[in-house]
């Protein structure tokens, strides 16, 4: 566990590096310089909350919005069409499960140790410290992106 543990921590590395920690540069010629943070960074973007599942509340489509942001995006893409590193969102396609909101539920809960086509296993709870309420939120906000097409 502890060798997968590093594993998943350098591919995270490079993806924060490529996500504009990098070495971007601006400017032309051979004379550039590196470009500022500010230059270079730029918030994540995600998709609107799109309709959620009977009895969720726009206010949780949101909240599960700001928690995809902050613990889902790396992999799943900014507006959730999906990364080298995890499947698309946004289609009828489930590698885990039938994409039910249940199903959401289970998988955000529960985690992907061994995902079917990806190389990084995705974390149980989120980011490792997902409330119940929470998974219930971002899972809303799964669910409402998946069945927005």
């Amino acid at each position: 566990m502890r060798r997968r543990t590093w594993w998943v921590a350098a591919v995270l590395a490079v993806v924060a590096c490529d996500r504009g920690g990098g070495a971007a540069r601006v400017g032309g010629g051979g004379n550039s310089a590196p470009a500022s943070a500010a230059q270079t960074a730029r918030p994540a973007a995600a998709a609107p909350v799109g309709v959620l599942p009977p009895g969720v509340t726009r206010e949780v489509g949101e909240q599960g919005r700001e928690l995809y942001l902050k613990a889902c995006v790396m992999c799943h893409g900014e507006n959730g069409g999906g990364t080298a590193l995890g499947p698309s969102l946004t289609d009828r396609t489930w590698l885990e499960g039938n994409g039910s909101f249940d199903e959401i539920i289970a998988v955000t809960r529960d985690g992907v140790e061994t995902p079917k086509e990806f190389p990084v296993p995705m974390p149980p709870r989120g980011d490792g410290s997902f409330t119940d309420e929470q998974i219930r939120a971002v899972a809303a906000y799964t669910s409402s992106i998946a069945n927005a097409r």
